[in-house]
């Protein structure tokens, strides 16, 4: 995704203009992914395990890792949910999508994971880039799994580029579950 642009990391050229008020009253501005260097990334992998159960129909996924809610999702029931476990008790949750947004946990689970017993499963991916704390300001991206499914970031989170697609990492969830590496 590279746009030409050769400056240092920052977001003000990927930036649209645009703004989203999100439910917790905050504006987000809009960043534009296919605007993003990832020149200048570093080399990051997850390191933490995860817990992964079956979502139940009617049920509503909401990915929290801090005090924002980042995305949601609406269940239909089967969808594999990833979750990891926070120290201080809380859960991050998260429902792995496609860009479409069709959910793809078990194609996610079987190629960057390994079986670890009673519902845990260990990491085997290897590293993607990752635009480590870029994010300096609430920025949403927009559709980022599907029309409608929008991830809201706030100060200190992470872009990652992964199958040629860009998302984000909330900045407590990256400390506890990914490793930048040297």
């Amino acid at each position: 995704m590279a746009t030409g642009y050769t400056g240092p990391v920052t977001l003000d050229h990927a930036l649209t203009g645009d703004t989203l008020l999100h439910i917790d009253g905050l504006t987000y501005a809009v960043l534009d992914p296919a605007r993003l260097d990832f020149a200048a990334a570093q080399p990051a992998r997850k390191t933490a395990s995860i817990r992964v159960r079956t979502a139940t129909a009617g049920e509503t996924i909401v990915t929290r890792p801090d005090a924002i809610e980042e995305a949601s999702f609406f269940a239909t029931g089967g969808e594999l949910i990833f979750i990891n476990d926070l120290p201080d008790g809380r859960e991050d949750a998260y429902l792995p999508r496609d860009a479409s947004g069709r959910p793809n946990g078990d194609e996610v689970l079987a190629g960057a994971y390994e079986a670890a017993g009673d519902g845990h499963y260990r990491p085997v991916a290897t590293p993607c880039p990752v635009l480590h704390q870029v994010i300096d300001r609430p920025v949403v991206m927009l559709d980022v799994w599907g029309p409608g499914q929008h991830q809201f970031l706030t100060l200190g989170a992470s872009l990652k580029l992964e199958s040629g697609r860009v998302t984000g990492i909330d900045r407590h969830a990256f400390a506890l579950t990914w490793t930048v590496e040297a």
